[in-house]
């Protein structure tokens, strides 16, 4: 929960870097969440969310603002589950409603647990937004790893089964 909190305060102390007042005009996320891959080069903007990943695909965050708007896009994607505390930051500039961002450092920074991402923008003219968007995705081991781990506990679980008969007999 402190790192939750602590990732919103820096996202929203970032925000603080831009000058310039809110304005109600502004558009909000409407749609704020993770995609594949795939949905994401097909820029498919029904595409579903998508909430686990696992090491060999590379996450996608999908944003559509309300209207349409020259932004700068923020994100900062936070894994705290690893000890190292790897955060990676996104900044995009693009036109339009529709944005799909991934780190660009996402095969050094990848790492398996809960992701947390965080995002902003401003305005071409230095107009910060008054909203923030947030999701949160799971990395897990492909699952050609636990096939693997668990054909290595397959002669471990065999000797036990010996002994276990060896003993009752």
């Amino acid at each position: 929960m402190k790192k939750t909190i602590l990732m919103m305060a820096l996202v929203l102390a970032a925000s603080v870097i831009f000058t310039g007042t809110a304005r109600a005009d502004l558009p909000t996320f409407d749609k704020f969440y993770m995609v594949s891959q795939a949905d994401a080069l097909a820029l498919n903007t029904s595409a579903a969310e998508k909430t686990s990943y696992d090491l060999s695909e590379t996450p996608y965050l999908y944003v559509h603002l309300s209207s349409a708007m020259d932004v700068n896009l923020m994100t900062f994607w936070g894994n705290f589950d690893d000890g190292h505390n790897t955060a990676t930051f996104t900044p995009s500039t693009g036109s339009g409603q529709d944005f799909f961002l991934t780190p660009t450092d996402w095969t050094t920074q990848k790492s398996l647990g809960n992701w947390d991402v965080f995002g902003s923008y401003k305005t071409q003219q230095n107009i910060p937004c008054d909203t923030c968007g947030t999701t949160s995705f799971v990395v897990t081991p492909e699952p050609m790893s636990m096939v693997l781990y668990g054909m290595g506990g397959l002669p471990l679980a065999a000797h036990f089964l010996r002994r276990r008969k060896q003993i009752a007999a």
